[in-house]
């Protein structure tokens, strides 16, 4: 099995996020997701595991805030149409702790998916102009460990595993 570690977003900004991602799945036919910045994934392992050094994360790591900017789209399928979030100091240590603590070495592309698709690249960037969305503001104050990756690929089998505050 593998895992995935979330920041989720809270509030307004879930909100706002949620409603693009259920429209966007709709009108494209992609599925509909919970949107999240995803922390690390695929973690392989046993879930406890994976549970346990989730919350050695939550103990370093302090609570931080992210801003979005722009509406992008990429060439892979869950990265099909998504908002950057500016890649500050507190978000680039907390990934890079992530993928030490668990001995991943991975890129880290600090975005939040807006919608999942293999539709061409032109339909893409016509998704991608289309989202008119404001800079976002909100705050990383808990992780969320998830089976994704590989062996979970589909985003309705995506439940929240343990959920877990970011110590003040």
């Amino acid at each position: 099995m593998q895992y995935s570690i979330w920041i989720l977003l809270e509030g307004k900004a879930q909100e706002t996020l949620k409603k693009i991602v259920n429209q966007l799945s709709i009108k494209y036919g992609g599925p509909a997701f919970e949107p999240h910045l995803t922390l690390l994934s695929p973690i392989p392992g046993k879930k406890e595991a994976v549970i346990e050094k989730a919350n050695e994360i939550a103990k370093i790591v302090r609570p931080f805030k992210l801003t979005t900017t722009n509406v992008d789209y990429g060439e892979t399928y869950f990265r099909s149409v998504f908002i950057r979030v500016n890649t500050s100091k507190p978000l680039i240590d907390a990934a890079m702790f992530a993928r030490t603590l668990f001995g991943i070495n991975s890129i880290f592309v600090s975005h939040i998916s807006l919608f999942y698709g293999n539709v061409d690249i032109k339909t893409r960037e016509e998704i991608a102009k289309s989202v008119k969305l404001p800079n976002l503001t909100f705050k990383a104050e808990k992780i969320v460990v998830t089976p994704a990756g590989g062996s979970v690929s589909d985003p309705k089998d995506w439940h929240h595993l343990a959920e877990i505050p970011l110590l003040f």
